[in-house]
């Protein structure tokens, strides 16, 4: 590399320029109407345990730590020079918007008023006159199963009102929510008890009442505006449904479920001034009156992540921010006029979703850049498409597989190659020749991927030999020595198109005359053997090993398995199968028509520039800093680096033992051995246990680097997973005696070549 671009410290730029990061193109594409929420950090209580469960009640404001319930006073709560406090209103407002809170504030310590004994502290809620209830479940530490709960209130002096007994919780999965009538609804499951105000059972909802569409244990109880009550079927899903009925209505089973359609797919929050909902970026606030959905703030304009895990509204103007990513971080956001903010031009990033790492980066860009501010636009396909074809299409477009080879097949892509020989501070060099050669599409390279995971198939190199790569004869020979054995766990045919989609679009189709072979006889007896070597139709996608993936803590073997399907996403991968499996092993990749191993990848933060972008100079900034960044706590890097100086920092760091060392650096020697102290650079997680890695052999370094350098980085999808949807079509009615094979064949013959052909 010729330089570096921006340096791991970027997180520790002055907080007050959080603040003025929504800031935009003249102030006409930021905030909301006109408004945008500043954002100053809290620090939290500095005891043990992550700092969850905030409310706000009567004058007082409650949070939790482990098994104890905390409140303080809301006079106490961390604020700005001149801000009031109306203790009747229970909230807190500010009068000067543009003074930002002293740096180092903490949110106070607060009394404890409840700890849970005996059982685990699961969740909280307030009633209307200050008073506490909470839930605690017995679990067993051996099984981590639920044993039970006990619901218990107190008033707001603490005074215990009741403790209920519940037997019948069996998961740990529960939440609580209180009513306008201090009615308390506990969900346990998919199972719902209704509690008096003096602790009588009022009802019990057994388990398959609440339209339980996600997981049994997914659903929350959420609390809205007028003391209604909401049950959630889960996180980021696209309905939320308001819980009504008197007493009897709930012991009759007759209360109603009325459905709320959200504005996406969105993580819901309580609030006593609507009901929060967040999706793609945005937040929003319920107005029942109404039944509508009104944005509220854009998290990225603020500078913030877009997935909080809490949210508690202070006023309709004030808010904190939880995330437990970075971990224990609490933000206090004011809204403000935007137009009070620096001019800076607005590059948007538009994705499907965004990486941890790429968004913080955004977020270190924004504060440090004072020209550019990056705002992240989340589209789906159709979306994209519309953007990428309009007039005014993205500054920069992260992109899986499929939509890389759609846009680089239209000339829909800059190419980058151009920018890396004008570059400052970078080279083509820099990253994995394959890498590069993968998204080099038409002679040009549309994007770099900025890390990566290797997918392949490994197995005991007693059975499978030492050598990578095979056929699909040799694949299928394994399986006949060994019958006893399934080729792979989960062997649906689905599962098994994929496993040799490799092999088919290899040996039955001549790309460059566009000619198929898939009604000969050599097709006819592969599908056969799947057929034979099958156990089902299965549910895997075309073109994907869902079907067939194996997590590396499930039991394997010998008699059970021949080959895994595994992820590689680390240095020490084939060590941790290696320990997995008890032996040597052979990571053989896919079968394919020469027998050379093949082995995809799956790709993080594929990033490129659209032809068409109006900005493409400050685009390339902001993707020549990304790629160019030296890792920190935030912004590290999934799976495996596409740069080599990192892969290299990676290997050095393994190819020796490290030593435990004491304060004056010298290397600790164990008294009761005599031998120093090997520090893990490492722990890998096999069968329940984890098991610490000290360092790489030589020879075990050169088998990692092997496989990252035949690393296939084609995008996958595109022609070839509608090949794979053809082949199960067509396939599926033969393998359900609807169909004869020879009829499906002549079909997938006629519709594969038309689609080659084109």
């Amino acid at each position: 590399m010729k330089r570096k671009a921006y340096c791991s410290t970027l997180w520790l730029l002055p907080l007050l320029a959080l603040i003025l990061a929504a800031c935009g193109d003249n102030g006409q594409h930021l905030g909301i109407d006109g408004y945008f929420y500043t954002a100053q950090e809290i620090d939290l209580p500095g005891q043990a345990g992550s700092t969850t469960g905030f409310r706000i009640k009567n004058g007082y404001f409650y949070y939790r730590q482990e098994k104890t319930i905390y409140r303080f006073p809301v006079e106490d709560f961390p604020r700005k020079q001149g801000s009031t406090i109306p203790l009747e209103e229970g909230g807190i407002s500010t009068q000067e918007e543009s003074t930002p809170l002293p740096e180092g504030m903490q949110l106070p310590q607060g009394e404890a008023v409840a700890t849970a004994t005996g059982g685990v502290l699961q969740d909280y809620t307030l009633d209307s006159n200050g008073g506490l209830c909470y839930i605690t479940v017995d679990v067993s530490w051996r099984t981590g199963e639920a044993l039970g709960g006990t619901l218990a209130r107190t008033g707001q002096d603490g005074t215990e009102i009741y403790r209920l007994d519940l037997e019948n919780i069996d998961t740990p999965n529960v939440s609580l929510a209180m009513d306008g009538r201090n009615r308390t609804f506990l969900l346990a499951g998919d199972s719902l008890y209704l509690v008096g105000e003096m602790g009588e059972l009022l009802a019990e909802i057994p388990g398959g009442s609440l339209k339980a569409e996600f997981y049994r244990d997914s659903g929350r109880l959420l609390e809205g505006e007028d003391g209604r009550v909401y049950y959630s079927p889960g996180d980021y899903y696209n309905a939320v449904y308001e819980i009504t009925g008197d007493d009897e209505a709930f012991r009759q089973g007759t209360f109603r479920m009325e459905r709320i359609e959200l504005p996406g797919t969105c993580k819901c929050y309580s609030s006593s001034f609507g009901l929060l909902c967040g999706d793609a970026g945005l937040l929003y606030r319920y107005r029942k009156a109404d039944s509508r959905w009104e944005p509220l703030l854009r998290y990225g304009d603020s500078n913030l992540p877009s997935r909080p895990a809490e949210i508690l509204e202070l006023t309709e103007d004030r808010l904190i921010v939880s995330y437990s990513y970075p971990y224990d971080t609490l933000y206090l956001l004011d809204r403000a006029k935007a137009e009070l903010l620096p001019e800076r031009e607005v590059l948007v990033l538009a994705t499907r979703d965004l990486s941890r790492e790429l968004e913080a980066y955004i977020m270190d860009f924004n504060r440090a850049d004072s020209r550019y501010h990056i705002r992240v636009e989340f589209c789906d396909d159709v979306q994209m498409d519309i953007r990428m074809n309009s007039s005014s299409p993205p500054d920069l477009v992260d992109m899986d597989d499929e939509m890389v080879l759609k846009y680089a097949g239209k000339g829909a892509l800059e190419d980058l190659g151009a920018w890396l020989e004008r570059s400052g501070q970078l080279d083509r060099e820099d990253f994995l020749e394959n890498v590069v050669n993968g998204y080099t599409i038409g002679g040009r390279l549309v994007c770099i991927p900025d890390s990566f995971l290797c997918r392949t198939a490994l197995g005991r190199a007693g059975q499978l030999g030492e050598k990578a790569g095979w056929t699909a004869h040799e694949a299928m020979e394994l399986a006949e020595r060994y019958p006893e054995a399934q080729l792979f766990r989960n062997p649906t045919f689905t599962s098994m198109v994929s496993f040799f989609q490799q092999y088919i679009c290899e040996r039955f189709i001549d790309w460059d005359s566009g000619e198929c072979s898939f009604d000969g006889e050599a097709f006819r007896e592969l599908v056969r053997w799947m057929e034979g070597h099958s156990k089902g139709m299965g549910n895997g996608m075309a073109g994907s090993t869902y079907d067939s993936i194996v997590s590396v803590d499930m039991p394997v073997t010998e008699e059970e398995l021949l080959v895994l399907e595994a992820y590689i996403d680390g240095l020490s991968g084939l060590v941790l199968y290696e320990l997995r499996m008890g032996e040597d092993i052979t990571a053989v990749g896919y079968p394919t028509a020469d027998g050379r191993a093949y082995y995809p990848a799956d790709k993080y933060n594929t990033l490129g520039i659209p032809a068409d972008s109006r900005n493409k100079e400050a685009a390339w900034q902001f993707l020549e800093g990304f790629l160019s960044r030296e890792d920190n706590e935030r912004t590290r890097r999934s799976g495996l680096p596409a740069r080599r100086d990192l892969l290299e920092e990676m290997e050095e760091a393994l190819a020796g033992p490290e030593y435990e060392r004491d304060e004056k650096g010298d290397i600790i020697v164990w008294d009761s051995t005599g031998e120093s102290g090997m520090a893990a650079q490492e722990w890998l997680y096999v069968e329940g246990e984890s098991v610490p890695l000290y360092y790489l052999t030589g020879e075990q370094l050169e088998d990692i680097r092997n496989l990252i350098e035949a690393i296939d980085f084609t995008p996958q999808g595109g022609i070839r997973r509608e090949i794979s949807g053809i082949l199960l079509e067509e396939l599926a009615p033969y393998l359900d005696g609807k169909k004869s094979l020879e009829e499906a064949l002549r079909i997938i013959q006629n519709r594969v070549g038309n689609l080659v052909r084109e």
